[in-house]
């Protein structure tokens, strides 16, 4: 099982070297202890996407979380953090802000202050590691022994480059040959979120 504890370490330590064959060694260790779903939450986590897209929480709601947290440190897996994360996506309706930033705070209380600036940063698209897409794209590649050029040609057809690293990890060449064209063409731009660096600055304020 792997922790979220233990994807924000790695992630930590990725962003404290400048050397891309160490960030490839401590991500390609990661990506080859996962299994199943893990593979494809760890590489999608790593690379600065969630799963479910868009949580329907703003800049607003996170500060809500983030005041008055009391610790009750609990690890969690990336499955549990995953099924967590889909409870608020799927919030909707009246009253859906609160119970959104109630969730969200209750999520917060089990993780350390690391754990917590990484899913933040996750939750507004600001992961800064310097190991987003591109280098775990090649870490996935180093960890199932393909070629990058044709693990990198199947992720245009792929929904996501978790799916990807899953499918490469566990069925090798022949399940990538799954993703060919007629599926989404990941040529065009992934949207993101873009925050001001003012507001980064502050959400490390909050959480500290």
């Amino acid at each position: 099982m792997i922790s979220f504890q233990k994807l924000a370490a790695v992630s930590e330590k990725v962003a404290a070297t400048t050397r891309k064959k160490e960030k490839t060694f401590l991500l390609s260790g990661l990506l080859q202890e996962a299994r199943g779903e893990e593979i494809a939450l760890a590489a999608s986590y790593l690379s600065g996407e969630l799963p479910q897209k868009r949580l329907g929480v703003g800049w607003a709601i996170l500060q809500q979380a983030l005041q008055g947290i009391a610790l009750e440190l609990r690890p969690l897996s990336l499955v549990e953090l995953n099924q967590r994360l889909d409870g608020i996506a799927q919030t909707t309706g009246a009253g859906s802000i609160e119970i959104k930033a109630g969730l969200l705070r209750d999520l917060f209380f089990c993780l350390r202050k690391n754990e917590r600036e990484f899913l933040s940063g996750l939750i507004i698209g600001e992961i800064h590691q310097g190991a987003l897409e591109g280098l775990v794209l090649e870490t996935v590649a180093q960890a199932s022994s393909l070629p990058v050029d044709h693990v990198r040609e199947r992720l245009m057809f792929a929904g996501s480059i978790g799916e990807v690293a899953k499918v490469a990890l566990e069925e090798g060449l022949g399940g990538l040959s799954r993703f060919q064209g007629g599926g989404r063409n990941r040529m065009d731009p992934p949207v993101r979120t873009t925050v001001e660096s003012s507001v980064d600055q502050t959400l490390k304020c909050s959480i500290d």
